[in-house]
């Protein structure tokens, strides 16, 4: 078992209803409400030398949380990954280089298809940004950069 630290700052924009996020590593729930703002989440878990998963949902979003004119998005709602680090180290540069490992799989709000894009740094659908990673981090670390 390792002890890792994980540090997520999450931001929002929004105009009709503030977004609600879920945060989680496998079945622990770091983070479940909604982001008026941001939230720090900063927490150290211990985790199984295994394969795991962060994942950042967003939830509950509705057809009038996204204004559109002449078929242009002009208001919207949007959660910003504004920082992702692990045991200190920034991680959110990274997470736009590897699809295979980091992906954002949404809906686009209200169709029956998932659709997998490389995560970025905004979630803007209703879906999941999933960060695969590996304890030992360190080695998991020399590994992916």
């Amino acid at each position: 078992m390792e002890t890792v630290n994980v540090k997520i700052t999450l931001g929002s924009s929004w105009f009709n209803n503030p977004p609600k996020v879920r945060v989680n590593i496998g079945d622990q729930v770091l983070f479940d409400g909604e982001i008026k703002d941001t939230v720090t989440i900063d927490e150290s878990l211990d985790l199984d030398e295994q394969d795991h998963q962060l994942k950042i949902t967003l939830y509950d979003k509705s057809k009038y949380d996204t204004r559109m004119v002449d078929g242009k998005i002009v208001e919207d709602t949007l959660i910003h990954i504004k920082t992702f680090e692990m045991e200190d180290i920034d991680l959110k540069q990274i997470l736009s280089l590897n699809g295979e490992k980091f992906y954002y799989e949404h809906d686009t709000n209200g169709s029956a298809e998932l659709k997998r894009h490389v995560l970025h740094d905004t979630l803007g659908c209703n879906g999941t940004a999933t960060i695969n990673f590996t304890s030992p981090f360190y080695i998991w670390l020399l590994e992916n950069l």
